[in-house]
């Protein structure tokens, strides 16, 4: 019988003729045990036949041949207790699917470099979210076990992870598991990965995806191309985009780009767009970035990829002889079409320019032009360090320009004067950023400083830098504008910002530097005042910060602090950035730009107690290369035309200042485009002079908003022209505050379409009634029970004879017909007097206003009629009361009637009405009251009547009932 408890005793034959069972019998102290050689000697079979607790005892289960190992189950394989470190990569290609995806997540982590390495497809695609979460270096994967990642593995691996993964392995995925890559590790995905990408799958990404890369300008031009407008819309960081990038986007993709994309491209990727991209960005560019276009090339054609191409060709020309006149001309009639349409320098211009100012001339040598093409336009010229490192494969901003202070900081060189004045413009005027610099998309960069103050000044720069410069966290930025800084003050281009002598073009030149110089260098201006007192300083900083219009910088000469936190603050010899004021503890807030982290807040009185001596900075910032302010500077309001403002860019036309505007000739004005109004704010709109030659054409152009932002001036100025070209939605959205200060002009303007849109014409003021027409009048849809009184009585004759017999009655029962006026009643038709329900409601004085024609119309009984009310008719217009109403008349009416009215009464007066008018008649011109008219007589009490058209209802001695 075979002794199963020492198995090593046992010789191959032996031990490998072992049955199921019999392996089952082998006890886990003596698995323990095993050698090598009974390892290598197992069976598949047996290694199947085995316990979890027998595979548990195993100590070398690596040494298991992998024939042997092929017979593991997952139960099995989730037994084992040593490290899978141990495990080859043929081991774990040897497990089948479902016993690889046993190996639990520990395991996964514990296996060495070489095993992830040497992993077939099959187990990889048997890995579980799980172990692909658990998957320390996934980047060690062959691009044929990539191949086999699930959709579920890839969305699992850790976003970190994918910044390692080659471009080769990233391209191995299958399309649905490279869309199962999460945004988060498209963003860590790097430039080799990203440009190695085949059109295909940029074509596939989504909007979150394609959003996350860190540089668009890493994504090839070939699939740029191809990329959909809808993949871009998500997209947030335009600032690192290249000219030629965006040019190799389709029209509809780039139109398809967010104005607020358009207004983080940087100078030189606007300068360098096509005309049609130009144009597309132009309807959304905000002022600064409207102003980098300004000052492009005329020709849109000239740009940095373009003269770069027509030089190298120019090189390639030149002979033996040097450079030719007719390449020499062909060189100036390019610099001249390389500025803007002012005349300003563009980037490529001042590039040119600077090779001009090094030499290039007639018979100049083809290496010299070639050295002077590759220094301006190459950025070939880098600064001697003892190390370098190539940036242009790092975003140019980890992030948006926004967030480019976030993680800035000092390097290896003692250029705290320079980084501080960059986390200066980066804390507190970060859109200043997409200026400073760009990418030109073929690993170069254009730099713009400022000479003197507001002078623009360019270089362009490789990514070869020093590798001990400024962080790269923040992304590459700040070490590029450190390396173009040497770069032009080493060719003499910051000679007035107090530089005077030129640098040796050494990246050491930076150790040491005026905080004052850097500022005026970065953000322009000349203006700036020093405080050696952080109690004199105070108003000044806070000013200039909250406003924006200033950048401040501390230099500390021997100040010395410690916070209460134990962290160093103030440090001797060394440059801060001053980011902003707290005002509710009144701190200055400081930053040190060795580290992000180190920011702390010092008060001017705790500043001024520390020992030593330090001085703050506060320089001006001036408007910025191509703002209006600076676009604009100079310019004769009173003289400039209508066409020139026309053709202004719309930002530019937006920032045109009201005082300006005031300043405008009416011939100007009245050449304004409806286009131009369109991009006008209400002060702007209010300030023009001449309103009143604004066409109807241009009126047409303003907005529903822009109308109803404008008061009642702005519109009374209007020609008549122009203001029945007032859209009827404008006219509907008038606030009740504008109606009511519409003038009789502006209202008699108007076209009865757009009277019926006047939401509140009750709140006209009775001076615009008198400008309403007859034409107007049947247009009004409110109802004229809302009209005063006083507002009717304004109206001209033909407005007022344009009245419905509704409106009369309106007019009537809100009681303002008690208040119409004679003239008022003498204007209306006879229709319009016999439409009345109540005309005894009218005044005497309103009656004295009616004429012949009217009387015969009156529909109700002359019996409502007072002695005061017939007295004020005309003699012809008594007369034309018919017989009817005569003897309709109150005794106490008729006993009331002058002389002339009586005599005429009483021809038509039957006999007991004739009986009436037996007293003498009062005095023609009398008003007697009705008791001295009764005073003769016997009246018995008072009783009442009904209400009108009861014929028959009244008696001699019948006093009427209010009504």
């Amino acid at each position: 019988m075979t002794n199963l408890t020492n198995p090593n005793a046992l010789n191959q034959a032996a031990f490998s003729a072992l049955s199921a069972v019999e392996i089952q019998q082998i006890p886990t102290s003596a698995l323990g045990g095993l050698d090598k050689n009974h390892y290598r000697w197992l069976t598949k079979t047996q290694v199947a036949a085995m316990s979890t607790q027998q595979i548990a005892a195993l100590a070398h289960p690596d040494w298991l041949p992998p024939a042997a190992v092929s017979g593991l189950t997952a139960q099995q394989v989730a037994a084992i207790s040593i490290s899978w470190y141990w495990m080859s990569a043929d081991w774990l290609n040897a497990l089948s699917p479902a016993a690889f995806a046993g190996i639990p997540p520990a395991g996964i982590e514990q296996l060495s470099d070489a095993a992830v390495k040497g992993l077939g497809k099959a187990d990889v695609s048997a890995m579980t979210a799980q172990q692909a979460a658990a998957l320390l270096h996934p980047e060690l994967l062959s691009p044929a076990a990539v191949s086999g990642l699930t959709p579920s593995a890839v969305a699992a691996i850790a976003p970190q992870a994918w910044g390692k993964v080659s471009s080769d392995s990233l391209n191995a995925l299958t399309p649905a598991a490279f869309a199962a890559l999460p945004p988060s590790a498209i963003a860590n995905l790097s430039a080799a990965a990203v440009r190695g990408l085949p059109d295909a799958s940029v074509q596939s990404m989504t909007a979150a995806q394609f959003a996350a890369i860190a540089d668009t300008d890493w994504v090839p031009l070939s699939a740029a191309a191809k990329l959909k407008p809808e993949q871009l819309k998500l997209a947030t960081d335009w600032d690192s985009a290249s000219a030629r990038w965006l040019n190799a986007l389709s029209t509809d993709a780039f139109a398809a780009i967010p104005a607020a994309g358009i207004n983080q491209m940087s100078l030189a990727a606007l300068q360098g767009l096509d005309a049609t991209r130009r144009a597309i960005a132009l309807k959304s560019a905000d002022e600064v970035h409207t102003g980098y276009l300004d000052m492009a090339s005329k020709d849109a054609s000239i740009n940095y990829d373009s003269v770069l191409t027509k030089l190298q060709t120019m090189t390639a020309g030149i002979g033996a002889g040097g450079l030719s006149a007719a390449q020499f001309d062909a060189f100036n009639n390019t610099l001249a079409s390389a500025r803007s349409a002012t005349g300003d320098p563009s980037y490529v211009s001042s590039l040119m320019g600077c090779m001009l100012r090094d030499g290039v001339q007639v018979n100049m040598s083809a290496d010299a032009f070639k050295q002077s093409v590759d220094k301006w336009f190459l950025g070939s010229n880098s600064a001697t360090a003892d190390s370098y490192v190539d940036v242009s494969d790092q975003p140019l901003f980890a992030g948006s320009i926004q967030q480019a202070t976030n993680r800035l900081a000092q390097g290896g060189l003692g250029d705290c004067w320079l980084i501080s004045s960059l986390e200066d413009i980066a804390a507190d005027a970060p859109e200043r950023l997409n200026g400073l610099i760009s990418a030109n998309g073929n690993g170069t960069y254009a730099v713009k400083f400022f000479n003197g103050g507001t002078d623009p000044v360019f270089v362009t720069v490789d990514g070869k830098v020093a590798n001990y410069g400024a962080g790269t966290d923040a992304g590459g930025w700040a070490r590029l504008v450190e390396e173009a800084y040497v770069s032009a003050c080493a060719s003499g281009m910051l000679q007035g910002n107090g530089y005077d002598t030129p640098w040796a073009n050494k990246t050491d030149q930076l150790d040491g530097g005026v905080p004052a110089y850097a500022l005026r260098t970065i953000a322009g201006g000349h203006d700036y005042t020093n405080y050696e007192s952080g109690a004199d300083a105070w108003e000044a900083v806070k000013a200039a910060l909250e406003s924006g219009s200033g950048l401040v910088s501390y230099a500390s000469s021997d100040k010395v602090s410690t916070g209460s936190d134990g962290k160093t603050n103030l440090v001797g010899s060394h440059a801060f950035s001053v980011i902003g004021v707290d005002e509710t503890n009144h701190k200055f807030i400081f930053r040190n730009p060795w580290s992000a982290d180190l920011v702390f807040e010092l008060s001017p009185q705790e500043l001024d107690a520390i020992a030593g001596s330090g001085e703050f900075t506060v320089i001006a910032t001036p408007a910025d290369y191509g703002s209006a302010v600076a676009h604009f500077a100079g310019v004769d309001w009173t003289g400039v035309s209508a066409d020139w403002i026309n053709g202004q860019t719309p930002a530019m036309i937006a920032a045109i200042t009201p005082q300006a505007l005031s300043q405008l000739s009416a011939a100007t004005v009245q050449g304004l485009s409806a286009t131009t109004l369109q991009h006008l704010g209400t002060q702007q709109l209010a300030s023009l002079s001449h309103l009143d030659q604004l066409t109807a054409s241009a009126i047409t152009g303003l907005s529903e908003d822009q109308f109803s932002a404008l008061g009642p001036d702005w519109f009374n100025a209007l020609s008549p022209a122009a203001v029945a070209a007032l859209p009827i939605e404008a006219i509907r959205n008038l606030s009740t505050e504008t109606v009511a200060g519409l003038s009789p002009t502006m209202v008699h303007a108007l076209t009865p379409q757009q009277v019926a849109a006047i939401a509140h014409p009750d709140k006209l003021s009775a001076a615009a009634f008198g400008g309403l027409t007859a034409a107007q009048v049947p247009s009004i849809l409110v109802s004229w029970y809302w009209m005063s009184a006083t507002q009717i009585n304004a109206m001209p004759p033909a407005a007022i004879a344009a009245l419905s017999a509704q409106a009369i009655k309106d007019i009537e029962s809100s009681g303002a017909g008690r208040g119409l006026s004679a003239s008022t009643i003498h204007a209306m038709t006879a229709q319009q007097i016999g439409a009345m329900a109540h005309p005894d409601w009218l005044s005497a004085s309103a009656f004295s206003g009616m004429t012949a024609a009217q009387v015969p119309a009156i529909a109700i009984s002359w019996g409502w009629m007072s002695a005061d009310q017939l007295n004020a008719l005309s003699p012809d217009a008594f007369a034309a009361i018919p017989a009817a109403g005569v003897n309709q008349m109150t005794q106490a009416s008729l006993q009331g009637l002058d002389a002339t009215h009586h005599d005429l009464a009483l021809k038509r007066a039957d006999a007991t009405h004739a009986g009436y008018l037996a007293p003498a008649p009062v005095p023609t011109g009398s008003a007697a009251p009705l008791v001295q008219a009764m005073a003769g007589f016997n009246v018995p009490p008072p009783v009442t009547t009904g209400a009108h058209g009861h014929p028959g209802t009244h008696s001699p001695y019948t006093l009427v009932k209010a009504h």
